[in-house]
């Protein structure tokens, strides 16, 4: 960071300095002693509103410091609403207890207001409203979270730290910005900081970052709409483009120069272009060669290509069923993205990983140079008794394309079944498993997390780091896309 002012965090709080600081700020914390009882006393008997009162307490312990110092000075403050009620701080465990039991299976509300003033006076106010939906919980599940997490919950308004496992493990659903949800709103804090220069004046007005996926056909993408929503959340000026490209080698060659001569970062690429993006590229990742093919080209003075299509599959499965034991897997298919599965569940450490398709050679092509059991189309069936997970990695079961023939009979209830098809999201396969108790993960998932090193590669390389997130909001996005393409 080329800081050429103090910042200086007006907070106690440890988390609001950690956020701080895993964005690369150099900072100093300076403890504001504003009385906040007073505040909220006066905004209570004049009928203020939460968001006035909370904005009104965040300048309050911004100004109590910004007073006597120069340079940029950062406050916030953060209420609950929950039923049209604040909440402060539980002042015990019972009192913690009793929130958390009382919000249990409902929805409420984070005020945030964060500000920032320079030389004794406010220059930006940001007010959000995360909202968070506590799942249904028994007495014994509350008692248990409070026995794990302690009395360090006391210095959370709703007895909960979501930065914890403990913490992200009570929520249905939270809708809103993630640090924001911690205390401080850091990516429109960082927008406005860096407009003030305190990263230096090269990034005060940056250049629009350019980025794309490159694919044929390319219309249908939905990676557009995930990156450019992390661009509008992380308050980064770009934008990610779908770009059609004949499938030839030479048609893929002039467009990838001419978006270098652009000044594009990088592009996703996908059918038919993998194996053209790993041929094109002067250097490759590990993966990619693993892999035999390249769905990331970051450009700079020479193209590097990568492939994040295994390290989606992975993150997917963790996210989705965190703490699976998988020791064997059967996986349907031998094209290329069977290949990234494979490098995937070989990175996990799964045992045996048995594979079939319906044309046998390429089945054995593949088995032969992973070292993988191969099995005949016909006879992938007797095999699922003893798989923890099953994955299918062919077109079998997408939108406009023929079903997925198999009988789940023998699939144990505590089985995971992986479909990286997401139209539609639940495909006959998915549906047939979740009938069974099965657990079951859509190719959303994959696509999702897959996303993100191609974007923090080109869009977080910034002057401090841009973590993507995949969530409930996004999921959301996209699925509401998909219904109106009437292919969810």
């Amino acid at each position: 960071m080329n800081n050429n002012q103090p910042v200086i965090l007006a907070s106690g709080s440890a988390i609001r300095a950690a956020i701080l600081k895993h964005h690369e700020i150099a900072f100093s914390v300076i403890k504001p002693g504003a009385d906040e009882s007073v505040i909220k006393t006066q905004a209570s008997a004049s009928g203020m509103g939460l968001e006035e009162t909370a904005m009104q307490l965040a300048e309050a312990k911004c100004m109590a410091v910004a007073k006597n110092q120069k340079g940029i000075v950062i406050g916030a403050d953060q209420i609950l609403e929950f039923r049209g009620e604040a909440y402060d701080k539980p002042v015990d465990m019972a009192e913690a207890r009793a929130r958390l039991s009382e919000m249990q299976g409902e929805t409420h509300s984070l005020i945030n207001a964060t500000v920032a003033a320079r030389d004794g006076e406010i220059v930006w106010r940001n007010l959000e409203r995360p909202r968070l939906t506590i799942r249904s919980m028994t007495g014994a599940e509350i008692d248990a979270y409070f026995e794990e997490v302690g009395d360090g919950v006391l210095s959370s308004v709703g007895a909960y730290q979501v930065e914890t496992p403990a913490g992200a493990g009570l929520f249905k659903r939270i809708s809103g910005d993630w640090f924001t949800v911690q205390g401080i709103a850091i990516y429109p804090l960082l927008a406005e900081l860096r407009r003030q220069g305190v990263f230096g004046e090269q990034w005060k007005n940056p250049k629009p970052t350019l980025a794309g996926v490159i694919g044929f056909p390319i219309s249908h993408s939905l990676s557009p709409l995930i990156h450019n929503e992390w661009a509008r959340r992380a308050r980064i000026e770009g934008e990610y483009r779908a770009i059609e490209v004949a499938s030839d080698y030479d048609a893929f060659a002039t467009a990838m120069d001419e978006l270098q001569a652009q000044g594009f970062a990088g592009a996703n690429v996908t059918i038919p272009h993998k194996e053209n993006a790993l041929r094109y590229a002067y250097r490759a990742s590990d993966a990619a060669k693993t892999i035999g093919a390249a769905n990331m080209l970051t450009f700079g003075d020479n193209a590097y290509a990568d492939n994040s299509d295994s390290a989606g599959f992975k993150d997917a499965l963790w996210a989705n069923a965190p703490g699976a034991n998988i020791e064997t897997a059967m996986v349907l298919g031998a094209g290329g993205a069977a290949r990234g599965v494979v490098a995937a569940l070989r990175d996990i450490g799964c045992k045996e990983i048995r594979i079939t398709n319906r044309t046998r050679e390429k089945a054995e092509a593949l088995g032969k140079e992973f070292g993988l059991e191969v099995m005949d189309w016909s006879a992938r069936l007797p095999g699922l008794d003893a798989c923890d997970l099953l994955v299918n990695t062919t077109s079998l079961g997408m939108t406009g394309q023929p079903a997925l023939e198999i009988d789940l009979a023998d699939l144990r209830s505590n089985a995971i079944v992986y479909d990286i098809v997401y139209a539609p999201l639940e495909t006959p396969l998915l549906r047939n498993a979740r009938e069974r108790g099965a657990a079951t993960i859509n190719g959303l998932e994959m696509l999702m997390h897959q996303a993100r090193p191609g974007f923090a590669a080109w869009f977080g390389n910034r002057p401090y780091p841009v973590s993507p997130r995949v969530d409930d909001d996004l999921r959301e996005l996209l699925v509401g896309t998909l219904k109106k393409r009437g292919a969810a």
